[in-house]
């Protein structure tokens, strides 16, 4: 995943991303040894490649500046990326996908953007996606306050962004979902 001066990366949505205290803007930041002390950081949004916590990840992060995320509000980069090697176990697919990031937001709102991917085939030639759009929108009519939006690369169609997961969460662990849900 990858921006730069050619095709900037962004992700944003249309109201607050939650973000938890005791998370972090990427997967590193996902200890689940944390999550008993603090439940409401399984819902923290982050980026990431193949694995939703911390555990075996040798995910890396260059160049990406991720202090507005990390305030609710959108990635963008146009110098920066998120990162695994061909030798990562996390960069190869679970049921034709790839795990690109965990977006939580409150029922009604949406996630959209434009990624940028490179990758290695069998072969070990490289394989460019470039201004892949996307947008996912909650529903509107639930009684839960929080959408968590898993996105996954559908690695059978490179080049195309999938949803891969979306669950529905009762936030009334969170007090984000309280003060943003309209």
């Amino acid at each position: 995943m990858y921006g730069d001066a050619d095709n900037a990366l962004p992700i944003s949505n249309s109201g607050m991303f939650y973000q938890s205290a005791f998370g972090g803007p990427t997967v590193a930041g996902m200890n689940p040894a944390f999550f008993p002390i603090s439940p409401s950081m399984v819902y923290d949004s982050f980026v990431t490649i193949g694995f939703e916590t911390n555990v075996g990840n040798a995910m890396l992060d260059i160049g990406a500046d991720f202090t507005n995320f990390e305030a609710g509000g959108a990635i963008w980069t146009d110098n920066g990326s998120w990162f695994a090697t061909p030798d990562d176990s996390q960069v190869y697919e679970v049921g034709g996908q790839v795990l690109i990031g965990r977006f939580t937001v409150a029922t009604g709102e949406g996630v959209f953007g434009t990624i940028n991917m490179q990758g290695k085939n069998a072969d070990d030639s490289n394989w460019y996606a470039t201004d892949v759009n996307f947008i996912e929108v909650s529903p509107h009519n639930t009684s839960h306050f929080l959408y968590s939006i898993h996105f996954a690369v559908n690695v059978g169609k490179r080049g195309t962004f999938v949803l891969s997961d979306a669950d529905s969460l009762n936030g009334n662990d969170l007090p984000f979902c309280r003060s943003h849900v309209h």
